[in-house]
């Protein structure tokens, strides 16, 4: 092992759970926030829904602003 890297994990499943940066509550605000803007007709981009998820991690989920609701 390189120092100050991880060992590489054994298999796919393992490597995705290193990737999974959302709760539960933030991700079904980043769920609501994608639904809200299909509604509008308007499809986010990948770098929208990145931006977002920012934002939710930064601010929480519960104080987030979707569109011109809040989401609670």
């Amino acid at each position: 092992m390189i120092q100050g890297c991880q060992a590489r994990a054994s298999n796919t499943c393992e490597s995705h759970t290193f990737m999974q940066y959302l709760t539960t509550n933030q991700d079904n605000a980043l769920v609501a926030w994608i639904s809200e803007q299909e509604k509008r007709a308007f499809a986010p981009s990948y770098i929208d829904i990145r931006e977002m998820v920012e934002k939710i991690i930064q601010f929480g989920a519960r104080s987030v602003v979707i569109a011109t609701c809040r989401v609670l």
